[in-house]
């Protein structure tokens, strides 16, 4: 069986003030092209604060080679 993609999730520690989020932003089109609006924005609740963490995994082709930042 050959796999032709992968996917990868993002957990990462940020503490925020009220109304802020975190986005991971990237070198590729799933991670906005180095634009936080584009980013993959990750979430968070009051149990698992200050962790944030992928809504859902991000699928991308095999092979990849991924850059990123962490934007507030």
């Amino acid at each position: 069986m050959s796999f032709q993609s992968f996917e990868i999730s993002f957990k990462v520690q940020a503490i925020t003030n009220l109304n802020q989020y975190v986005r991971i932003v990237g070198n590729i089109e799933e991670l906005g092209h180095w634009d936080p609006i584009k980013g993959h924005q990750l979430v968070t609740n009051m149990n698992d604060y200050p962790i944030w963490s992928s809504p859902a995994p991000i699928k991308l082709p095999k092979g990849s080679i991924v850059l990123t930042k962490l934007f507030i």
